[in-house]
């Protein structure tokens, strides 16, 4: 393979192998569930409706929504472990999110030679993603989304709110 730093690629071209493609649409379904489940979190960290919710999140990108969160549960859960917990959930998600974007939104080619590439952020060139990595993506993803779930109902989240409610501190 040439040399990925300044490679230029000779065309664009689809991943060949019909399970990556699969996995990468798997990925893409399973952070749009992510970000429904984040914007359950700030329902959960106010006590408004999901309508409002909606209304209030429509079209708003996961850095935004994850913002919010930390912004709402510093306010609602003050300092302490509650709040920590969170702001590493976020921290989670926030790289499972990076990592989607170079994979959804970078630029699939063949270098010269005809190996498959993959643009990165900064526009250098790497060997497109293996069906392992995207899998372990998409594990990433699925065990994000059931943390997020779980915190919010029976986790640190949802009992932290339920002390506050009862004026436990």
């Amino acid at each position: 393979m040439s040399d990925l730093g300044t490679t230029i690629p000779a065309g664009f071209s689809l991943p060949e192998d019909q399970k990556v493609l699969a996995e990468m649409g798997t990925i893409s379904v399973l952070h749009s569930h992510l970000d429904y489940m984040l914007k359950m979190t700030i329902l959960t960290l106010t006590g408004v409706s999901i309508s409002e919710i909606r209304g209030a999140t429509n079209h708003e990108g996961s850095s935004s929504l994850r913002s919010q969160i930390k912004k709402i549960g510093r306010r609602e859960l003050g300092d302490g472990a509650p709040l920590i917990k969170l702001r590493d959930l976020m921290t989670r998600c926030g790289r499972a999110t990076r990592k989607r974007n170079g994979l959804v939104h970078g630029v699939y080619a063949l270098d010269y030679l005809g190996y498959p590439i993959m643009s990165e952020i900064d526009w250098s060139w790497r060997p497109q993603p293996t069906l392992e990595e995207l899998q372990e993506l998409s594990k990433e993803l699925q065990a994000l989304i059931n943390e997020v779930t779980t915190a919010r109902s029976r986790g640190f989240l949802g009992e932290a709110l339920r002390l506050k409610k009862e004026g436990v501190s």
